[in-house]
């Protein structure tokens, strides 16, 4: 039983660290790619062709994006918003700080990491046992 133990837990070890660590790098590459996104205030306003945010870059420009429907649901009605401008683009804007799929892959890098320590005490564990 032991060394079934031992073989799952050696498994779970290289899969743990080593698909966290591509995955790590992964995360990297992507929040690399992402570029640069600065923090702005910025107006909403009713436009013909929809509502539109507008706000000042940090060279002083006026930059505008248009509004999807879920961006208007989650602004509940508010006139003034935070939001993250791209820097060097136009009409580049978002929400919420850090990209989203940064932020899933770093999630997953750190699960797998996770269960590559978890099975790392678990074969120190089964070791000290005997097994």
């Amino acid at each position: 039983m032991a060394e079934i133990v031992g073989l799952l837990t050696e498994v779970f070890t290289w899969v743990g660290f080593g698909g966290g660590a591509v995955v790590l790098v992964l995360a990297l590459v992507v929040k690399i790619a992402d570029g640069t996104w600065l923090p702005a205030q910025g107006a909403v306003e009713p436009t013909d062709a929809g509502p539109v945010v507008r706000w000042f870059d940090e060279h002083g420009n006026v930059s505008e994006a248009p509004l999807s429907d879920a961006e208007l649901r989650m602004l509940g009605g508010r006139e003034m918003i935070d939001l993250w401008y791209r820097r060097g683009w136009l009409g580049r804007m978002r929400l919420h700080r850090g990209s989203r799929a940064a932020r899933a892959l770093l999630s997953a890098g750190l699960a797998l990491i996770a269960i590559g320590v978890l099975s790392t005490i678990l074969q120190l564990v089964v070791l000290a046992m005997g097994g």
